[in-house]
């Protein structure tokens, strides 16, 4: 059985590493002429097929 710590770290972890590469995508993408929801798109793609073991 898994503790209160270890629940909130996973269930909080993937939102953090979404929020970092978010504010590191987003002036790149910015000055690329697209909008910054762009760059979260990429982010949460990212991160989400990254942790869940998924290749491209």
């Amino acid at each position: 059985m898994h503790n209160i710590l270890k629940i909130t770290w996973l269930h909080l972890f993937p939102g953090l590493l979404i929020t970092l590469l978010y504010v590191i995508l987003a002036p790149v993408v910015n000055a690329a002429g697209y909008p910054s929801l762009m760059a979260l798109m990429i982010a949460f793609l990212l991160v989400i097929s990254l942790l869940n073991g998924t290749t491209f």
